[in-house]
């Protein structure tokens, strides 16, 4: 079996990183690579600067190193210039932090004067990689300008790409080299190919309204004078891009491009026409109209040449999910069902699924907006074409067009689930069929779709439960891929709904150790955990936690496996009294896994979710045992006999009890404390998935349920309390099915509150009142703990993967001239205070949400002093400061500035501390926290001292 060492990315996605290199020292190291006498040591200093921008985006860095590269382009050769470009190009989304703009433009231009074309023709085309901060520079212009009469090749090509880079930042060049650039291309001495570049340039000049018309203009005569096939698709491509920027005339745009697709018969510009309707249609289709739809189903269904229905139907598709599926007329006898139905049974199965995935966007719409029969045919329909493919699919070879197709027709079937989760059993019951009689790639795919409808119906799964262990079975016997055992693994967690005794007669861990690699147990380990199948998820990684050769990664494991354990202690079956004793040995097995992640951790990752998750889970456990034990506690310790003196000296009626009066009141803080914790631990974790909040959030919520029963049933003398609704109603199950978030992992925690709050409403309807806590009260809240306690805690993915990695690196400046030492001050002085920032995203590209801005709080408290001495009202309301700038990232960097003033003398901690706003106004308590010492001092007070001192010296002696 392969290592799991190797590919166990849990704790941290960069694994141990290189070493933290000072951004001084790195660019001191790359200032000696481009001074060095060897080319070869140049070109590679040059080529590691976009790797110290990305890692070091601050300014003065920045502005530094980018002058050196311009001194470099001034005074090295073409090769060196060329390096230089590339770096250029490279990062353009940090040339905006070039400080000395004129002298870094200055260097590069010098070279425009050169003999040399390569090296004009260089210059060129780096003066056109950061136009972006020179768009109105004249003098640029005009050598743009004359370099477009080179009769020189090179240099006329670099003078074009120029003249589309600076036409698409500046709004003046673009109307003045508009009339240029038409001489040239109507000109018989420019060649074809050049013609042809410069058409392109047309593309970016969509700043003002009246240069976008007379472009145009020019394109649409240019059509007929020059026929020839790259010229119509390049005008068209040139037009198509024009359109979408400027979104007045999109309209005009796809007629065009539809006339072009019906009346040209070579097959390279309808292909050509399909691309730019395929762009148009993701850029502005609330452009498009019922006759661009309807002309293209025609054209669709009329053409024989499958790439080019393909492609038609690609369109359609596109427009289909997007807001001009309210144009589409669903009706049975529509052009649009007609297209669809003669395409979904094609024998290209490429082109069956993209039919398909027109049918579904178009069914899922109809059941939103109209009558019930016509969306009724419309599933009928999709869902008979989904499975006649889904026949011809897994019948036919395998190939890549084949699985592609296979993809995207499943995926069409989960989207029709999620609409209409009827349709779930039916499908389940297709693909367990089909499960039988596949292998291979086909039968991951058809578990993953099972999976899916799975984590939205987990009952629709239960009809195939036979099948999907046979298949298990036979896929732990033979060699086929891992990933299908860890699907089906999948489905049998989402189906048995934690029935642990029948997965585990049917399926021994034992064969599964021995059959599946480590990897492969690992990942069907953890969706034991993330599903609530602890005893499974124990035995798991007990056997992996011996099977690693990193420490790191040993603990780890031993940490899931305690966790494992705790879980398993809790869900046992038992009375309650046997429950308190469970969740003791519980907390037990949580410090110990606590130990364990704690011994787990690396410098580039520190498990902070993972440890906040798991002490704040043992704590709950902690609670709701002490809550058991002060239930119990009105058998064993009934109120004293002082107990009514005590009530009435206190005027509380509830002090009658005794002493488990006070100790439900510290029950009750306690929980409500356990909630806040909670909440401050969802607002830390930015990047976690959407369920994994949604995680938080219901455990957030027991707590305060637990604490509020507590309220309403034992402490209020009446029972007049009133259950508060408005907190879950966030959490139903209708509003989380609405929102997407209703997952088998979410599902029966959700449920366990439901019960719970349904449990309390009745008992606060019921009208019982009571003066003193008795044994039914006391029932009532062993009842709900009870109900709260028992449900599996499902691991979110958060605690083992992150799919979004969001990070904030600060500089702040000024800095101490030696760490640990003080900033020294006047006091009666302001000090001001920079703090520069930088966003870095990781390898993964999803995104559930984007920073919008950024919060910096800035506070300052002065440190206490070791000698005693008086303080004055004055002294001590200076004594703490807090200043607070929302600021909004550019390119992922931002940076605002303090004025402090610390009239107090001594010694002073400024903290700096980062908030996070996302795009929905959510704010994100993410950190990073960074902290500065100041000293501050007064003059007049130093010179007495110092004058003290001297006459005291003078009196000795």
């Amino acid at each position: 079996m392969a290592s799991i060492s190797a590919r166990l990315t849990v704790i941290g996605e960069n694994g141990y990183g290189e070493p933290e290199q000072d951004a001084n020292s790195a660019l001191t190291e790359l200032d000696k690579g481009i001074r060095s006498n060897k080319i070869g040591d140049q070109s590679e200093a040059i080529v590691r600067f976009p790797r110290l921008f990305e890692k070091y985006p601050f300014p003065i860095l920045i502005n530094s190193a980018c002058l050196k590269l311009a001194e470099l382009f001034r005074t090295g050769n073409n090769f060196l210039r060329l390096c230089i470009l590339k770096v250029m190009q490279q990062t353009d989304k940090h040339l905006d932090k070039i400080l000395n703009v004129e002298e870094f433009v200055r260097r590069i231009f010098s070279v425009i004067h050169s003999n040399d074309p390569l090296a004009r023709a260089l210059t060129l085309r780096t003066l056109g990689s950061i136009a972006v901060i020179i768009p109105e520079w004249k003098n640029v212009h005009h050598s743009i300008r004359v370099s477009l009469d080179s009769h020189d090749k090179v240099e006329l090509e670099a003078a074009i790409f120029s003249v589309g880079k600076f036409a698409a930042q500046s709004k003046t060049f673009a109307s003045n080299i508009y009339g240029k650039i038409g001489q040239m291309i109507e000109g018989l001495a420019t060649p074809v190919d050049i013609k042809l570049q410069l058409i392109s340039i047309f593309q970016h000049m969509h700043h003002e309204d009246q240069t976008t018309t007379l472009v145009r203009q020019l394109c649409a005569n240019l059509l007929p004078k020059y026929p020839a096939t790259e010229f119509v698709i390049v005008i068209l491509n040139t037009l198509t891009k024009l359109s979408a920027a400027s979104f007045i005339p999109v309209n005009d745009q796809v007629q065009l491009l539809l006339r072009f697709l019906c009346t040209d018969e070579r097959t390279s510009v309808k292909v050509a026409v399909l691309k730019n309707l395929k762009y148009l249609a993701d850029t502005g289709s609330r452009f498009w109209n019922k006759e661009n739809l309807e002309a293209m189903a025609v054209f669709a269904d009329q053409t024989s040449y499958a790439g080019l229905k393909f492609g038609a139907l690609d369109v359609l598709a596109s427009l289909a999910c997007s807001d001009a599926v309210i144009k589409f007329n669903v009706t049975s006898n529509s052009v649009f069902i007609q297209l669809c139905n003669n395409s979904c049974y094609e024998d290209d199965l490429l082109l069956a699924s993209k039919a398909i995935q027109l049918l579904t966007h178009l069914t899922v719409w109809s059941h939103q907006h109209t009558d019930q029969q016509i969306h009724l045919n419309l599933f009928e329909n999709a869902i008979l074409a989904i499975e006649s493919f889904l026949l011809a699919a897994t019948s036919s070879p395998t190939s890549p067009n084949v699985t592609t197709a296979t993809k995207l027709c499943l995926s069409c079937a989960v989207i029709l689930c999620e609409s209409k989760a009827d349709v779930c059993e039916q499908f389940a019951d297709s693909f367990g069929t089909l499960i039988k009689t596949t292998s291979g790639p086909n039968t991951e795919l058809l578990c993953e779709a099972l999976a899916a409808m799975g984590n939205r119906e987990a009952s629709a799964l239960l009809p195939v439960l036979p099948s999907l262990t046979q298949k298990l079975k036979n896929t732990l016997k033979s060699d086929e891929l891992q990933k299908s055992a860890v699907v089906i693994f999948t489905l049998l967690f989402q189906a048995l709904q934690n029935e642990f005794s029948d997965l585990s007669t049917e399926i021994p861990i034992s064969d599964l150790l021995e059959s599946l690699d480590l990897w492969a147990c690992y990942k069907v380990g953890r969706q034991a955990s993330r599903y609530g199948y602890h005893n499974y998820a124990a035995a798991i990684f007990a056997h992996l936690s011996n099977q690693v050769s990193s420490e790191h990664f040993h603990f780890w494991l031993v940490g899931l496996w305690e966790l494992s354990l705790a879980e398993s202690c809790v869900q046992t079956k038992q009375t309650a009294v046997q429950k308190v004793d469970h969740i003791s040995d519980a907390v037990t097995h949580y410090m110990k896994g606590i130990s364990a992640f704690k011994a787990a951790t690396i410098p580039t990752n520190l498990l902070h979710f993972q440890l906040e998750y798991v002490r704040l889970r043992v704590e709950l456990l902690q609670a709701h045992y002490q809550l058991a034990r002060t239930c119990t506690s009105l058998k064993t310790s009934p109120p004293p006999a002082i107990a009514a003196t005590l009530a009435a000296a206190t005027r509380d009626e509830l002090q009658k009890c005794g002493r488990i009066t006070m100790q439900l009141r510290k029950c009750v803080r306690e929980f409500r404390m356990l909630g806040d914790q909670y909440g401050r631990l969802y607002q830390s974790v930015f990047d976690a998935d959407p369920i994994t909040l949604l995680n938080i959030q219901v455990l957030q919520h027991n707590c305060f349920l637990i604490a509020q029963a507590i309220d309403n049933i034992a402490l209020k003398v009446q029972n007049v309390g009133v259950i508060e609704e408005d907190s879950l109603s966030e959490l139903s199950l209708g509003s989380l099915k609405k929102n997407g978030l209703c997952t088998t992992e979410t599902r029966r925690m959700v449920l366990a509150s439901q019960e719970a709050m349904s449990y309390l409403s009745s008992v606060n309807q019921s009208g019982e009142t009571h003066k003193l806590i008795g044994n039914k009260q006391v029932d009532r809240l062993m009842r709900v703990s009870q109900i709260l306690v028992v449900i599996p805690l499902c691991i979110p993915r958060y605690f083992f993967q992150s799919l979004q990695s969001t990070s904030i690196k600060l500089a702040i400046s000024p800095q101490p001239r030696a760490p640990g030492e003080p900033i020294t001050i006047q006091s009666n002085s302001h000090f001001a205070l920079k703090v520069e920032g930088v966003i870095q995203h990781g390898a993964r590209k999803r995104m559930f949400r984007k920073v919008s801005s950024i919060i910096l709080n800035v506070s300052s408290v002065t440190q206490a002093s070791n000698r005693p001495h008086q303080t004055d009202s004055k002294t001590s309301s200076d004594a703490t400061n807090s200043m607070t700038q929302t600021v909004e990232p550019h390119n992922d960097y931002f940076n605002a500035q303090f004025l402090l003033a610390f009239p107090t003398a001594g010694v002073h901690i400024i903290t700096v501390e980062v908030s996070v706003v996302d795009e929905l106004e959510e704010i994100w308590k993410t950190g990073p926290r960074s902290s500065l010492t100041v000293k501050s001092y007064d003059d007049a007070m130093t010179s007495k001292q110092q004058q003290a001192t001297r006459n005291t010296f003078q009196s000795r002696f």
